[in-house]
């Protein structure tokens, strides 16, 4: 009878034993797989059209939009709708980590130049610019001409125009809008600088 209590004991202590070992090894097992679970890198999603168009050196630039002359809009004069195409020439990464750019076009009849600096934050660009137009066709007039704006994914840009200084046009702009033909500039209906637009871009 003493064997037998002594047996019995000892079943039950390595009976103990085996169940504390397999509790142990499945606890590790799920620590494990736990462990590989939240430790999976996960992949970086890239955005594939501003990728795509990342390298580009060269846009074709098409917009329109609208300049007033005073803020808010019912105070001013006028409302000169405008439509806006260039081409822009890319030099990627020429300052520092920073795109610098040039391009030429015309805003409605007046040809204009302009220089960039672009700062990439993807998906988006921010493009600070400034240049220069003349108007050849109508007023006979030239500005300076100054932009910020905003790029996603490389295809759809706005921008804030602010022209601060230029010269006075032969033609009065906003009589001519207001009779529906050219009116000379009197001296008393020019322009009120600086003028202010914004303008919705596309890039091709």
């Amino acid at each position: 009878m003493t064997n037998f209590n002594l047996f019995f004991k000892v079943v039950v202590v390595c009976f103990i034993v085996l169940l504390s070992l397999l509790k142990q090894n499945i606890y590790s097992q799920e620590s494990y797989y736990y462990k590989k679970a939240v430790t999976v890198p996960v992949p970086e999603i890239e955005n594939d059209e501003y990728a795509a168009r990342e390298g580009r050196t060269y846009f074709w630039i098409v917009g329109g939009g609208a300049m007033v002359e005073k803020l808010p809009i019912s105070a001013a004069k006028y409302t000169l709708p405008m439509i806006f195409v260039a081409y822009e020439s890319i030099y990627k990464k020429s300052i520092s980590a920073l795109d610098f750019s040039w391009s030429i076009g015309f805003y409605d009849l007046m040809p204009e130049i302009e220089f960039a600096v672009t700062i990439p934050i993807k998906p988006f660009d921010i493009r600070l610019s400034a240049g220069c137009y003349y108007d050849i066709i109508i007023g006979g007039h030239a500005g300076l001409l100054t932009k910020t704006g905003i790029i996603i994914n490389k295809t759809i840009g706005l921008d804030v125009i602010l022209i601060p200084i230029g010269t006075q046009p032969t033609v009065s702009y906003s009589e001519s809008l207001k009779k529906q033909k050219i009116i000379e500039n009197d001296g008393e209906h020019g322009l009120d600088f600086p003028i202010m637009g914004m303008m919705f871009t596309l890039r091709f």
